[in-house]
């Protein structure tokens, strides 16, 4: 029942979110991606590998602008803009506890590949009590930047892990240089 409540209050969770051809697009993206999947390298080793938005079928991230804007946010503007990208993390591989950027309007992640994986971890606000969102492919959760869930991911696999990610992003709060 607690479980329950927090959860609730941390995110809100997603089932079978993408149309089926949508989702198989992401699928073959994250399994057969080769040149359109780059690594990131800003930790000092390769953590985290993504096909960008450029990589991604425009349908997709239209079809993730349609759900927010049900919801009443604005995905597209003078005032934000969203964004979409694939993230594959490397084997044995652990991302501390964190919160999102504050420019970050809204958060969706959308677990795609494998069948079976490790869930995102969520905490309280003192980073306590881990609560793991069960892995299923095509489900996952989103929040609003003021949830603000502390959260970490890890990859205990022998493949990568692969996600769904798309953000609203405020552009009064990026600051560039």
């Amino acid at each position: 029942m607690i479980r329950q409540w927090l959860m609730g209050m941390l995110y809100h969770k997603i089932e079978s979110f993408f149309p089926q051809e949508l989702y198989f697009e992401l699928q073959n993206l994250a399994i057969h991606g080769n040149d359109s999947v780059y690594m990131d390298r800003s930790a000092g080793r390769a953590l985290d590998s993504y096909a960008g938005p450029d990589n991604i079928n425009p349908t997709i991230n239209d079809y993730c602008n349609n759900y927010f804007t049900d919801l009443g946010y604005t995905p597209n503007g003078a005032e934000r803009f969203s964004q979409c990208r694939l993230q594959g993390t490397v084997p044995q591989t652990e991302y501390k506890v964190h919160q999102d950027a504050q420019f970050k309007e809204v958060t969706l992640l959308i677990y795609i590949h494998p069948i079976e994986a490790d869930g995102t971890i969520f905490y309280d606000e003192d980073k306590k009590y881990p609560i793991e969102d069960t892995w299923k492919p095509n489900s996952g959760y989103w929040f609003n930047r003021e949830q603000a869930p502390y959260h970490s991911y890890r990859n205990t696999l022998t493949c990568q892990r692969w996600v769904f990610m798309y953000n609203i992003l405020d552009r009064s709060m990026i600051t560039i240089g």
